[in-house]
């Protein structure tokens, strides 16, 4: 059976800066004269149907008792996150934090959930030392950070504009109701919602299996190569400082599929990373390439036309064999998703080319094993995709396409 094999990279190295990015808050205690206060929603206006504009924010001059966060001493780069998967003992926290190189860190848990047909990172904190972490403006506004404490949802805004999530609303996610959206605000690449831990709990988010580490004038890649040393296979570091809003100071820049069939036929696209964390590519690509259609268990999917044909061959498979009850269409976690890949700096996704889909999305979360069924994952495979879960840093959830098939099964 022949194939056209696929392969992502980006053109061109991208060099990093954390976009400057100020909250938006409604019915938190802020000041309306700071910049976070006044700053209108990702797209400009309300995310709900019929909203057209973002609402001032109140004036509240004082949060309520119990709230209270720690104010910000300084500010620190994010330059790496490191995942378990299980809480990190606190004698291997000792060990991070007193590593050569390492100057501050936050110990949070990340899990992920489907929201919206996206599969979404949450992050559970302590809003304290998180918001060390996160650009300027956010890091300072108080009212952000009191906001997250009272157990309302942070959504980043570009996750929020690209689900139109609705502020002051909430959503349904695969794992319950996201709480109260009480502000879009970016804070570390690649964490679409932050919330406080108890909120974390009811989604199922690890507890302390997480770190954010600032490196301060060491070289990132050098203290990441002596963390994964240190802390040993069950632990991920991945580097952030190079990914994200701002990474190619806003030049447009090419992506391909390498190889010359792969890049005839899957297209090629401009795209530039946008100061909201988000990604831009080329229109025409998304007209050309990227379809709506139904297929079986799923329903209504979004993907590249070229990827829909192998794509619904492999579910009605699961289908005729009986395992449709091993998918679970409300834990779908998206096809066409313009993003980087996490942990790699300036590299695009295949979620962005409409290739590659995220299913039962909180069962299978990355550096597991995964729960999802081997006889669907067998079946996807014989449809010409790649899984995910056969990676050194497993990704289960994960199905992308390695190749087109002239002659499928």
């Amino acid at each position: 059976m022949r194939q056209v094999r696929v392969r992502g990279a980006p053109i061109g190295t991208v060099f990093a800066a954390m976009a400057l990015v100020a909250a938006l808050v409604s019915g938190c205690a802020a000041d309306p004269s700071s910049v976070a206060a006044q700053e209108r929603d990702p797209a400009g206006r309300g995310h709900a149907a019929g909203n057209a504009a973002a609402s001032p924010v109140p004036r509240v001059d004082s949060a309520p008792a119990g709230f209270r966060v720690a104010p910000l001493a300084e500010r620190v780069r994010p330059d790496l996150l490191v995942q378990s998967t299980k809480p990190i003992p606190k004698a291997s926290l000792r060990r991070l934090r007193d590593a050569p190189g390492v100057t501050q860190i936050a110990v949070i848990g990340l899990g992920s959930t489907a929201l919206r047909g996206e599969s979404v990172t949450v992050a559970a904190v302590d809003p304290s030392t998180y918001r060390a972490f996160a650009p300027e403006g956010t890091a300072e506004s108080d009212a952000v950070w009191q906001a997250v404490a009272r157990g309302e949802a942070a959504v980043a805004h570009a996750t929020g504009e690209r689900l139109r999530l609705p502020l002051g609303g909430t959503a349904e996610s695969a794992d319950g109701r996201l709480p109260r959206i009480g502000v879009f605000a970016t804070t570390v690449p690649g964490v679409d919602v932050v919330v406080e831990p108890a909120a974390g709990d009811r989604f199922g988010v690890p507890d302390g299996n997480g770190v954010v580490v600032g490196t301060g004038s060491t070289d990132p890649s050098e203290v990441a190569s002596r963390l994964r040393r240190m802390l040993g296979d069950d632990t991920h570091v991945k580097k952030l400082t190079g990914t994200g809003a701002g990474a190619s100071g806003g030049v447009s820049q090419m992506a391909f599929l390498t190889g010359d069939d792969a890049a005839r036929a899957f297209g090629t696209f401009r795209y530039r990373w946008l100061p909201n964390g988000g990604l831009w590519i080329d229109p025409a690509f998304v007209r050309e390439n990227i379809r709506t259609e139904r297929v079986p268990i799923l329903g209504e999917v979004r993907c590249h036309r070229l990827m829909l044909p192998q794509l619904r061959g492999a579910l009605q498979e699961v289908v005729d064999r009986g395992l449709a009850n091993k998918i679970h269409p409300g834990e779908y976690g998206g096809c066409f998703v313009p993003k980087g890949i996490e942990g790699s700096p300036g590299a695009i996704s295949l979620h962005t080319w409409g290739i590659a889909i995220d299913i039962n999305v909180p069962g299978n979360l990355r550096g597991t094993s995964g729960e999802i069924d081997r006889q669907v994952v067998a079946i996807f495979k014989r449809w010409g995709f790649a899984w995910g879960g056969d990676w050194s840093w497993t990704d289960p959830m994960h199905f992308e396409l390695a190749g087109v098939l002239t002659n499928p099964p």
